[in-house]
């Protein structure tokens, strides 16, 4: 099923158009559906099939803000956070690490670095080229599970020498992702061919 919901977007029931509030996370897919978790208050976070919701239009047109301010439609105290939070999530911004938490590394300041040019780079690319031992892997992993954090992201392919295939998996391992090792001989076959880490590539 096509969906074009993602996080950070208000969202609100179709049957009943009252509870509302922005996703804050996308539930893998169940049964050809794709569920989302809604937040509704700090005690109150549930989970939605996609077609139980649709997108709430919040576009500030001037008309719209105009009027509200005349019928004085306030926004609840208990719901700012929340729309806050999904407005940050709408338009990321370069300056806040979302992911910061997401590893379980020690944090060192110089290994955010990468991170924080490819966050403020206007076309994201980067190539790190530090000293053997600087942690170019864990850079690697905290600039992935930002992007995470900030857009889908469907596929990653990481090449390396067979030498370092096994520290490359345990390095991610730190953040929870499990990837799959491919013998790259044959690069039509890479996405069905799965071996054991301890085996390598060839």
């Amino acid at each position: 099923m096509e969906n074009n919901l993602t996080i950070g977007q208000i969202v609100r029931l179709i049957a009943d158009h009252s509870p509302s509030g922005p996703i804050i996370a996308e539930i893998p897919m169940t049964d050809g559906q794709i569920r989302y978790r809604m937040f509704h208050s700090p005690t109150d976070v549930r989970e939605y099939l996609a077609d139980q919701i649709e997108l709430v239009d919040i576009t500030p047109t001037g008309d719209r803000l105009v009027d509200a301010l005349q019928r004085e439609e306030w926004l609840p105290a208990s719901q700012f956070p929340a729309r806050l939070t999904a407005a940050r999530l709408a338009d990321p911004q370069v300056d806040h690490v979302y992911s910061l938490y997401a590893g379980r590394i020690q944090h060192i300041p110089f290994q955010f670095k990468p991170l924080l040019r490819f966050l403020r780079a206007d076309q994201p690319r980067l190539f790190i080229a530090d000293e053997v031992g600087v942690g170019k892997t864990i850079e690697a992993g905290l600039i992935l599970k930002e992007l995470q954090s900030r857009q889908r992201v469907d596929n990653v392919l990481v090449l390396c020498p067979k030498a370092l295939v096994i520290k490359w998996w345990e390095e991610m391992r730190r953040f929870d992702e499990d990837f799959r090792l491919n013998r790259i001989g044959n690069f039509a076959a890479i996405s069905q061919v799965t071996i054991s880490p301890k085996e390598g590539l060839s």
